[in-house]
């Protein structure tokens, strides 16, 4: 069909009579997509973008590409006609939706909200939205291969996972596949395959070929338990399978005071490792008054916060080029504190013994 005479060159793609109520689709000379919708007609529709463009500084990206392209350049078209508002917003979701114009066009909201961009939808819409444009299911599986859920909206993936839709869209597309400790991967991929050829790649990951048991431990080393999957390790001791997975693939010592070791002939020697590792990242606080034990902390951040001291000059302190800081001594927990607290001290003149009850004995 014709452009009923307008300046401006669109088509129509479809058989419906026309109403007020217009769902239209503009494609840049890039190929990227904006899907909009208007009640007074195309022809006017395009004027007012036109308008905004040359008239107004906004940096949004679709008048950015109108800026950079020319109106002239646009290929405008109507590609649906609603019967009211409500109607006309779904619509425009939907269409949003079915040709990925929020993530790899010109679109900044998801749809139905007259541009605002702090309008937010309901779980349920999103839902109904992805199925209707034939959102194609994904599953999400921890760092070690567990699954834990299948998706068909990524929005709502998100919302529970607490993660940016954008990024999971990424990981989806092949740019990469592991975003927050979550792997993304069609339901019609091969995981194993994805390990083999792209995931080692690109992330450095290494997924076991087959789920093993693995191992619990506190931070001395003790067997706490052993489970078969993280979700069901997650529900007990209320770590998430993300950050188990973490720990099980490495990238991670320790997560919560817990270590994550898969049950083989080499645990005996990771968890030495590790252990080692972390007795060198532990360190014990004392008052430098008086030598008393304050606490234990298990990395610098954590100690910042508590005591409001900065991270480079408890470095320092443990590293021996200063002796103290705001009223503390800082001693690695692999060292032997009884000694190293006793030269502090006797730097700043306290000749007397040191009580031992002041002193933190290292297991």
């Amino acid at each position: 069909m014709g452009n009923y005479g307008s300046k401006y060159a669109y088509t129509i793609e479809t058989d419906k009579i026309p109403t007020k109520y217009i769902i239209y689709k503009a494609i840049s000379p890039s190929s990227k997509i904006y899907i909009g919708q208007t009640i007074c007609g195309l022809t006017t529709r395009i004027s007012q973008h036109k308008s905004e463009a040359k008239t107004t500084n906004k940096n949004r990206a679709f008048l950015s590409a109108i800026r950079k392209y020319g109106i002239e350049n646009i290929k405008w078209e109507i590609i649906d006609y609603c019967n009211n508002e409500k109607d006309l917003d779904e619509k425009e979701c939907h269409y949003i939706a079915k040709y990925d114009s929020y993530n790899n066009g010109y679109n900044e909201t998801i749809g139905g909200d007259k541009g605002s961009k702090g309008f937010i939808y309901s779980l349920e819409l999103r839902e109904k939205m992805s199925i209707s444009s034939g959102g194609e299911p994904f599953n999400v599986y921890s760092l070690d291969g567990q699954l834990i859920n299948t998706y068909i909206s990524q929005g709502i993936c998100a919302k529970e996972l607490n993660l940016n839709q954008k990024l999971i869209s990424s990981c989806l597309r092949g740019k990469s596949y592991v975003h927050k400790g979550y792997i993304f991967i069609y339901c019609d991929e091969d995981l194993f395959e994805l390990r083999e050829i792209k995931l080692y790649k690109a992330n450095k990951i290494k997924i076991p070929k087959h789920n093993t048991i693995f191992n619990v431990y506190d931070l001395r080393g003790n067997l706490l338990g052993n489970y078969s999957t993280t979700i069901e390790c997650s529900n007990n001791i209320k770590v998430s399978p993300a950050s188990i997975s973490k720990c099980l693939c490495n990238t991670e010592l320790q997560n919560n005071g817990y270590i994550f070791i898969y049950d083989d002939i080499n645990t005996g020697k990771i968890l030495d490792k590790i252990i080692n590792k972390l007795n060198f990242s532990i360190f014990n606080v004392y008052e430098k008054k008086t030598g008393k034990y304050i606490k234990t902390f298990n990395n610098q951040k954590e100690c910042c916060l508590e005591l409001g001291i900065e991270n480079n000059v408890i470095g320092s302190c443990l590293n021996k080029k200063i002796s103290s800081h705001k009223g503390y001594y800082f001693i690695r927990a692999n060292e032997d504190n009884k000694e190293r607290l006793q030269e502090l001290l006797n730097k700043k003149q306290y000749k007397n013994k040191i009580p031992k009850d002041l002193i933190k004995e290292v297991v």
